[in-house]
């Protein structure tokens, strides 16, 4: 009798753990098939995010932003190379400029003697030419023996000194006028080309300045990603897929669920929506026709910062309490 009661008891037993089993079984694929729908139209859930010193993405974006930043830095310094170059030529072209000045207030003065050298010259070639009327008289009159030899010879040599000097002054007005002349035309080109180089330098400050602007944009955008702010250690991220995106407003609670969507808490606000594109793998389940979520990250205000370890949480109660 004992025995059969065992048996019947023992049989009791077993249909119960059979029965509880596929009733756990059931539940777990009822409850994952409810999961797989809600994740698959909900519009509220993020992903935190812990984006670790370490990790790959933190490496390459450090490796970016330093060499951006280095990059920066030269620029700067090839920035103010330019603009002593142009200061530089801006001042050799003034000097220039004023020689030009100078030269041309010389060239007024040296016509003007000119001018007079001419008058001078021309008074002497007749004066000269007189002289050598005078010099066939005396040898006409050293023939008629009215003169003497001795004469006639220191006559000679006086308009031949006079001959002379005059043709060394025409030769020295002469000199003296192309040597002005070749450097009025050598200062003029060197006044071109200063004025070029300070055009050149002009146009290369331009291009340094522009190329630097870039640059500080290129490091203001990478200063103003999450990934820097992760850096610093004063972001607690989430991932907000593109589908969810019109729902996040700074202030908007966010809350965590012990059971995934249901018996939630609010754990934190939305700080601050970085606009820079993310692709993570879905969180949960392979609900979509890909894997990978395109989405931006949130920084969180967390009141309840170990909740950050949660695989997701939700802007709202996904299911109103």
């Amino acid at each position: 009798m004992f025995i059969v009661r065992l048996k019947k008891l023992y049989l009791t037993a077993y249909r119960a753990v059979g029965f509880g089993v596929l009733a756990a079984g059931l539940a777990t694929m009822v409850s994952w098939g409810i999961l797989m729908l809600f994740f698959m139209f909900s519009t509220s859930w993020v992903a935190p995010t812990v984006l670790s010193p370490t990790s790959d993405k933190m490496l390459q974006f450090n490796t970016g932003y330093q060499s951006a930043v280095q990059n920066l830095e030269t620029l700067k310094v090839t920035m103010r190379q330019a603009e002593r170059d142009l200061e530089y030529a801006r001042a050799n072209a003034r000097t220039l400029h004023g020689a030009k000045k100078d030269l041309v207030t010389s060239i007024d003065g040296v016509a003007k003697v000119n001018e007079n050298k001419v008058t001078d010259l021309h008074a002497t070639s007749i004066l000269i030419q007189k002289l050598q009327e005078i010099e066939k008289q005396n040898l006409e009159s050293r023939q008629r023996g009215l003169i003497t030899n001795e004469e006639a010879i220191q006559a000679a040599a006086q308009v031949q000194s006079l001959v002379n000097a005059n043709t060394d002054n025409a030769i020295s007005f002469f000199s003296n006028h192309g040597l002005v002349l070749t450097q009025a035309i050598q200062l003029a080109q060197q006044i071109a080309q200063a004025d070029n180089d300070v055009k050149t330098k002009e146009d290369t400050l331009q291009a340094a300045q522009l190329t630097e602007r870039m640059a500080e944009n290129v490091v203001s955008t990478l200063e103003a990603t999450a990934y820097a702010h992760a850096q610093r250690g004063g972001a607690n991220l989430a991932f907000l897929p593109y589908d969810n995106i019109k729902i996040a407003k700074i202030g908007a609670p966010v809350y965590d669920c012990y059971l995934m969507i249901i018996a939630c808490h609010r754990v934190g606000t939305i700080k601050h929506i970085y606009h820079d594109e993310q692709l993570v793998d879905f969180p949960l389940f392979n609900v979509r026709l890909s894997r990978t979520v395109r989405g931006i990250f949130v920084d969180m205000d967390m009141t309840h910062p170990e909740y950050m370890g949660s695989t997701v949480m939700f802007i709202g109660k996904p299911l109103l309490f």
